[in-house]
């Protein structure tokens, strides 16, 4: 966004200090953890909000929208991206279920479960259009899924570009996990297993994966 719009001023948030070295000088990188403060900016301050990814982090996630609605001007965009944790499979045959991938819906179901353990809700995704509709401040709201394949099995070349970029994810995702099934209290053993499993339907799949993502959009009352 920084480079196609060279005017605008472009400011990431982060909790982890993971940020590019090499960025256009209208972009800038800050350190914050929005499940615990207030972001340091005035009222009005932003034109477009943009949150992605976030809400497996984030205890009070309608004390968020407040936040996002207090920083945006009258008439500001928030765009609002997250997955839904549920993993669908496409049916290539009528005897297609989630027998044919029971590691990988394991490990999601349990991620589900250690999640509200820790008192965050997996619903957020789906709901995140009536949570913006209640604080009552945001008008035009709209919202999409976007069903997204996991893996090489998908025939377009564009829509098997984004099928491998997902699989990538889900790659590195699936390892990184594990400090937090620890930290909530599974066994070692456990943990091990359940990556184990899932791997093996990520790598060996017998069934066509995919996944949703859940998309909102909607601008701040005037």
């Amino acid at each position: 966004m920084a480079d196609e719009f060279p005017r605008a001023e472009v400011i990431g948030i982060d909790l982890a200090p993971i940020q590019p070295r090499d960025v256009p000088p209208n972009c800038t990188f800050e350190l914050c953890d929005l499940d615990q403060q207030s972001i340091p900016y005035p009222d009005g301050y932003f034109d477009l909000i943009h949150a992605r990814s976030m809400f497996m982090g984030i205890h009070n996630y309608p004390r968020l929208l407040r936040e996002v609605s207090r920083l945006l001007r009258p008439g500001g965009l928030v765009i609002l991206i997250e997955p839904n944790l549920t993993p669908n499979i496409v049916p290539s045959s009528p005897s297609s279920s989630q027998h044919d991938a029971s590691g990988w819906f394991t490990f999601w179901e349990t991620y589900h479960t250690c999640l509200r353990r820790q008192r965050i809700d997996p619903t957020i995704p789906q709901r995140m259009a009536d949570l913006l509709y209640a604080t009552g401040t945001f008008e035009n709201i709209a919202k999409r899924e976007g069903n997204i394949p996991v893996g090489s099995w998908p025939r377009d070349p564009v829509i098997l570009t984004v099928g491998q970029l997902q699989w990538m994810d889900y790659e590195l995702l699936l390892p990184a996990l594990r400090p937090f099934f620890l930290t909530v209290g599974l066994p070692e053993t456990k943990v091990r297993s359940l990556i184990a499993d899932a791997q093996h339907d990520l790598y060996h799949p017998s069934v066509q994966l995919s996944c949703v993502i859940n998309i909102v959009h909607a601008s701040k009352r005037l």
